[in-house]
């Protein structure tokens, strides 16, 4: 049975190093850009991969609501590199979204949290990125990563990478 590779990365992430055969389909809009696949993943051993394991284990619980039966890469990229086996190295522009919105969630606090020295209301400044988190990782929408990702050091690559 022919084995399909669907990787849930982001695609920063995915430009950066992927396995060659993987079909990209992110996390962030796993139900929409899976749509195109659904014909050709019916009745198909599918693996779905990630960059250690733990999106590929959220997007298996969305899959199989689909009717795609799929397991997961334990370990992801990281343990497939550590195996040896073979990935396509890209041109890596960027820091990874996610780590650009953890970089800007830690900065807030702790420069709200040095303000507040000066004017306790700048910890209304670290509740409110604590309550972004908190929402982004009960819902998996995050609005830091939406802004972050229309910054110009972000869009400057998207055009980049196009020409």
């Amino acid at each position: 049975m022919e084995e399909i590779i669907i990787d849930v990365r982001e695609k920063d992430e995915f430009d950066a190093e992927r396995i060659e055969r993987a079909l990209h389909v992110p996390l962030s809009n796993l139900e929409e850009s899976i749509r195109p696949f659904l014909g050709i993943l019916k009745g198909k051993k599918v693996c779905v991969m990630c960059q250690r394991g733990k999106r590929a284990k959220l997007a298996q619980e969305r899959l199989c609501q689909a009717d795609i039966i799929c397991e997961v890469f334990e370990g992801g990229m990281d343990e497939w590199k550590r195996q040896g086996r073979p990935v396509v190295a890209g041109k890596k522009l960027t820091i990874p979204l996610f780590r650009q919105v953890h970089l800007a969630a830690g900065l807030i606090i702790l420069l709200s949290l040095l303000a507040s020295i000066l004017d306790a209301r700048f910890l209304m400044v670290t509740a409110f990125v604590g309550i972004g988190l908190t929402g982004s990782g009960l819902t998996g929408f995050c609005l830091m990563a939406q802004i972050l990702a229309k910054m110009p050091w972000n869009k400057s690559m998207l055009s980049k990478r196009c020409s």
